[in-house]
Order: structure tokens, then C-alpha cells, then sequence
């Protein structure tokens, strides 16, 4: 017996230590690697094998991977079950160093450079009982990015991994936590991969990743910067297979917090408190995401155009890659386009900071205190949606907008309507100092508009009024509208300083020449030169009277009848209106109709001849000026007399007096 015991003994001892050597030397053999083991225990009583504080060397001489201690327990019922049968496995602090080379390649890649074996064997029979791994630690250096990242205190529980689980075949109950780059994750749930239809759940959780760390994989190409920004993340994903179809549903939140996004120069460009998103079930194999509600808190636009005219948010635009020749995919393996389908959209207090410096002074404003809902938003063709917004311009211009349009196709319908009111005209007078030749000086703009577009013809209508509207200096400007802007800003005023007109546009979106700017400088324009060319007749549109521009008088006469008092007054009340405007007045006679003059008292004594019937005309022009000052009241030195013609040479058709402004 005490020889059975010593041989025992020495067993015990020599097992452990032959099991070292040879686990060290066939680590060895197949890593081409130093490895080292503390220690090898083996209790054949208990089942139980150990391997305590085990290293395996990179190719530099520092530690790949080892862990504090690996335990196998057996059970007993390995032989009832004629499987392998273990009721535990436990891994403490493993660690896992490595390095990445750049294009896929690491300090480990040597180990998966040997030949492939293609094994098709069935899964060996086995049972599981608890899979656990604790406090791991895995260090990934990525050299090309100058970045490294951590997973620290990897917790994995394995409960009831078997390959004899039933009709399921293997079955997974994964239950992970570990801290990536310092932000908590967990994942858990039921997975059988294996099975005839292979189905499961699981659950992930993220908790604040700092998105800033992965501004080292943003392309050279996209001169993007990000700052600062918190991702968290719920979310549930359950996959099933029916009929040999597989599908992927995604459910859960995603929040993005504090968020902080540069141009190159780290300008800002956008920035936002929160952006929360709330995905229904959606198809991911079928490339179909549902979100039920977006929420995005604060958010802060910067728009910015530089000298040269070129937009931050374009430049920022990854380029735009040549087309290649290439052979078309088959129908069977092209991917799915992206659906994205965004039930509701709300933002809340937003803010756009625009400037553009290509013009001089230069155009600062703001659009502060946005509110806006957009709901309906799909990615399919012919879907529409509705928007609503709400904001202010500067510091207190209220704008609101409300619009259905398609988005994916803006070009092909759309129904706005848009109310601003008390904008300040002077923020923009780099603009007017291009577009219009003259600098803004004073002046508020109120406007309701309406934009419908159907099948790309744009039919607009701009109710604009502007209070107070004072033009400062002329400049020169080679992209000025062909306009006399300041006599028709003069016409449009009326008596209180304010400017009321419809400008009524339209155009055809897919012209090559369309531009919207254009449009817009064209109507204006427009509007000017009709105002100017034909002053009287839009103040007859306004005053009553088909046209002030001219007053009739009876052969050899030049006493005011009813009509021509009733043209006098529409224009009283025209000049009453335009306090800036100066009236020219020119007596007209008819040499075929005034001969037979025979008065010889006339408006200041002596006679007329059919020699001198300029002077009838001049009695007709005194007639006219002495009713304006009179009876209406006009200001002496706001009215003009020129010398008298004859009616030939485009002058009114009947013999009288004609009007003009200045």
C-alpha cells in the first residue's frame, strides 16, 4: 500500500509537469512562438484541469495572449451520455494584446497564412453546462490610424451550450458585457444557429461612445472633423428563416448626444444637443428601416460662402467618382436599394448662422427659434410628405412654412406656402448692392408667398410688401438687374413709405438655364420697367381711371369738363401718395382741330389766331396746374410746365395736356 501510494504521489507530481512541457512544447511547435505556463493542475478526483498564468509571446517579444488561469471540469456523465460532457469551463483575465499593420494585415497574420483545411465533419458530441470568461482584457493597436483601442473587463457567460439540445440542435444563451474605448456594452439573449430553422433574439446596449475617436477613419477625401459627440444605443434584433428565406429584424432607440461636427479648418458646421431615433420593426437583409420618430434637440447649422462663391457644406461633398466600365450585376445578387421610411421628424429649437462673403458688405442673418414637424417621409417614388416650420429670421422676423411635397422628387410637386414678416432689409445689402446697383439703407420686408411646382413648371406667387424701403448710394455692378430701380422704387411708395406689389412668377425647372436667383432678378426687373414705362397707368390701376397719363380738352377750349376734373383727382390722390415724385405737365393742340379759334379773351388777355395756337395749348396746361394746386392741393414747387406741342409725334390722341414724372 505505501508503495501504491508513492507511485500515486509521483504520479500526481509527474502528470502535471509532463502535461506542462508537452502543452508548451506543442504551443510552441504550432505558433512558432514563446509560451510560458506557471503551472498545470490536474485533479482526478474532482474531474478538474488547470492552466495557471500562461503567456504567449508576439513576434517582438511582448505578450499576444494569456489569461490568469483556464479550468476544465468534467462530469462523470461523459459515459452515460457518450459525449463529451463538461460543466464548466472558466477563463480568467485572459488578455489579448495585437497590432494592426495596415490593409488587413496584422502582427498575427502569419498564424492565418497556412494552408485551409476544408473539414465538412459533423459537430462532435458535447455538452456544456457554463461557458464563462471574466475581466478579459483585449489592447488593439491601429498603427496606419494612430489609434488604440480598448476592451476592458470582458465578462462572457455561456449557460447550456450543447450540440444534443434537441430537435434545435446547439443552442446559445450569450450573456456579454465588456467597456469598449470606455463606453459600456452589454448583449445578451437565445440563438440556434444550427437548428432546421435557425432562429433567435438578442438584446445590445451601448452606453455614451465617444464618436470623436472615430475621426481617425473618416477619409482624407471628406474634410470632415468630428469633435465631440456620445452615441448610446438599445436595441433588439431578432433573426428567423422560413422557407429558406432569413430575416433580420431590428427594433430599439439610438441617441446621439452633445454632438460637434467641423469642417477641415474646424469651423462649425453642425452641432445639436440631441438626436434621438426610435426604430420600428425593421427589415435589415431587405435594407428596409422604419423609424417611427426622430427627435433632434438644439441643432445649429453653420452656412458659410466664401469669397470665390463656394459653399462650406458643398466642399465638404466627398468627390464624385468617374464611372468605370464594369460587367452589371446579376438580378440574383444585386443588393436591395436602401428604404427609409421616417414616420415623424421634429426638430426643436434650431438655428442657422448664414453668411456669405462673396458679396460686399457682407450678408449675415440668422434663423433662430426653428420648430419644424415633418411627417410622411419615405424614400419610395411618389410618396408625400407634409412639412411645418416655425422660426424667426434675425432677432424678432416670425417665418412659417407649410408645405406637401415629394422628397425624393422636389422637382416634380410641391405646395408651399410661406409667411415672413419685418425682415430687416439692410442685413442684405451686399445683395441688393449686386443684383439691384444700389445699397439698402433702411427698410422692412413683409411677404406671403405660395410655390407650387407640377412636373417641373414652377408657378409662384409673392405678395411682398417692404415699409420704409430708402436706397442708399448707386453702385457699379456688372451683375445689376436693367432696371431704373430708383424711379420705380419712387413710384411703387406710397405716401406712408411702404411698397405693396405682387410678383407673380414662373418657370420650367428642367430648363439648363434655369436659375432661381435668375427668376427672381428677372421678375423684379420686370415689374420695374412696366412700373417705369407705364407710371401713369399703374397709378390708374391704383386710383381709378384707365389712364392719368394724358386729360382731354374740347376743340378751341381749354376749360376742365367733369371728366377731365375726375382724372385730376385719381391723380391728386397718385401724387399725394408718391411725396417723392415731381409732376411735368405739356399743353398739346390739334392743328386740325383748334383752327377755328376765335376767343380773344383768354387765360392771361390778348388774342389767339390760328397762328398761335401753341398759346391755346399753354392756357390748358395753366388750367391744369392751377386745378392741382388749388383744388388739389399738390405743392407749387411739385409741379412742372413745359413747353407746348403739337399733337403729332406720338403725343395722346386728342388734343390736351400729357403728364410725366420725375
Amino acid at each position: 500500500m505505501a508503495g501504491a501510494l508513492l507511485i500515486f504521489l509521483g504520479l500526481m507530481w509527474a502528470v502535471p509537469m509532463g502535461l506542462k512541457w508537452w502543452l508548451v512544447q506543442q504551443l510552441q511547435h504550432a505558433l512558432k512562438r514563446e509560451v510560458t505556463v506557471q503551472a498545470v493542475h490536474v485533479n482526478p478526483l474532482s474531474l478538474s484541469f488547470d492552466i495557471q498564468d500562461l503567456s504567449i509571446k508576439n513576434t517582438h517579444g511582448g505578450e499576444f495572449v494569456g489569461w490568469q488561469r483556464l479550468t476544465l471540469k468534467a462530469s462523470a456523465q461523459s459515459l452515460r451520455e457518450r459525449a463529451l460532457v463538461l460543466d464548466a469551463v472558466t477563463l480568467q483575465g485572459p488578455r489579448v494584446s495585437a497590432v494592426h499593420l495596415g490593409q488587413g494585415r496584422f502582427d498575427f497574420s502569419d498564424l492565418l497564412d497556412g494552408p485551409q483545411q476544408s473539414n465538412s465533419t459533423a459537430l462532435p458530441k458535447f455538452v456544456l453546462r457554463e461557458l464563462s470568461i471574466q475581466d478579459g482584457q483585449v489592447a488593439l493597436e491601429d498603427r496606419p490610424h494612430q489609434r488604440t483601442h480598448t476592451f476592458q473587463n470582458f465578462n462572457l457567460t455561456l449557460p447550456g451550450v450543447s450540440s444534443l439540445a434537441g430537435k434545435n440542435g446547439l443552442t446559445l444563451r450569450p450573456e456579454l458585457s465588456v467597456i469598449v474605448n470606455g463606453a459600456p456594452v452589454h448583449l445578451g439573449g437565445s440563438v440556434q444557429p444550427l437548428a432546421d430553422a435557425p432562429e433567435g433574439a438578442l438584446a445590445f446596449t451601448l452606453n455614451a461612445l465617444d464618436l470623436a475617436g472615430l475621426q481617425a477613419y473618416v477619409p482624407a477625401s471628406l474634410p470632415l472633423r468630428l469633435a465631440r459627440g456620445k452615441l448610446s444605443a438599445d436595441l433588439k434584433l431578432q433573426f428567423s428563416e422560413h422557407a429558406g428565406q432569413m430575416a433580420l429584424m431590428l427594433t430599439g432607440t439610438t441617441r446621439v448626444q452633445d454632438f460637434v461636427l467641423n469642417d477641415a479648418r474646424d469651423h462649425a458646421l453642425l452641432s445639436f444637443k440631441t438626436l434621438a431615433l426610435s426604430l420600428s420593426q425593421s427589415d435589415v437583409l431587405a435594407r428596409h428601416l422604419v423609424f417611427s420618430d426622430v427627435m433632434l434637440d438644439d441643432p445649429k447649422v453653420s452656412v458659410r460662402i466664401n469669397r470665390t462663391g463656394q459653399m462650406n457644406w458643398r466642399a465638404v461633398q466627398p468627390p464624385a467618382q468617374p464611372p468605370t466600365a464594369t460587367t452589371a450585376p446579376s438580378a440574383t445578387t444585386e443588393s436591395p436599394a436602401l428604404a427609409l421610411q421616417v414616420n415623424q421628424l421634429k426638430v426643436r429649437g434650431g438655428v442657422v448662422d448664414f453668411a456669405d462673403a462673396s458679396v460686399q458688405p457682407v450678408v449675415q442673418t440668422r434663423l433662430s427659434d426653428v420648430n419644424a414637424v415633418l411627417r410622411g417621409f419615405s424614400t419610395q417614388p411618389n410618396t408625400q410628405a407634409d412639412v411645418s416650420l416655425k422660426g424667426h429670421v434675425g432677432l424678432a422676423a416670425p417665418l412659417e412654412v407649410q408645405a406637401r411635397l415629394q422628397p425624393m422628387a422636389l422637382t416634380t410637386f410641391l405646395d408651399a406656402a410661406l409667411h415672413v414678416k419685418n425682415v430687416e432689409l439692410t442685413r442684405f445689402s451686399g445683395y441688393a448692392r449686386k443684383y439691384v446697383g444700389y445699397a439698402l439703407d433702411k427698410g422692412k420686408l413683409s411677404m406671403d408667398a405660395t410655390y407650387r411646382i407640377n412636373h417641373h413648371q414652377l408657378q409662384a406667387d409673392n405678395h411682398v410688401f417692404i415699409d420704409q424701403l430708402t436706397l442708399g448710394e448707386q453702385v457699379a455692378s456688372s451683375d445689376a438687374i436693367n432696371a431704373p430701380v430708383s424711379m420705380g422704387v419712387s413710384l411703387l411708395k406710397n405716401s406712408d413709405g411702404q411698397i405693396d406689389i405682387d410678383l407673380p412668377m414662373s418657370g420650367a425647372l428642367d430648363a439648363p438655364e434655369f436659375s432661381f436667383g435668375a427668376l427672381v432678378g428677372q421678375t423684379l426687373g420686370n415689374a420695374l420697367v412696366k412700373v417705369v414705362s407705364a407710371p401713369f397707368r399703374f397709378f390708374g390701376d391704383l386710383f381709378g381711371g384707365e389712364d392719368l397719363s394724358y386729360v382731354g380738352f374740347a376743340p378751341n377750349s381749354f376749360a376742365l369738363d367733369d371728366a377731365a376734373k375726375q382724372k385730376l383727382s385719381a391723380l391728386t390722390r397718385a401724387l399725394k401718395s408718391r411725396e417723392s415724385l415731381a409732376l411735368e405737365v405739356r399743353g398739346i393742340f390739334d392743328t386740325a382741330r383748334d383752327t377755328a379759334v376765335q376767343r380773344k379773351t383768354l387765360c392771361e388777355g390778348g388774342t389767339v389766331t390760328s397762328a398761335v395756337l401753341d398759346s391755346l395749348a399753354s392756357c390748358r396746361s395753366q388750367a391744369v396746374a392751377k386745378w392741382l394746386m388749388e383744388v388739389g392741393q399738390i405743392q407749387p414747387e411739385r409741379v412742372f410746365l413745359l413747353e407746348s406741342h403739337s399733337r403729332e409725334g406720338g403725343t395722346p390722341a386728342e388734343a390736351g395736356v400729357s403728364f410725366s414724372l420725375r
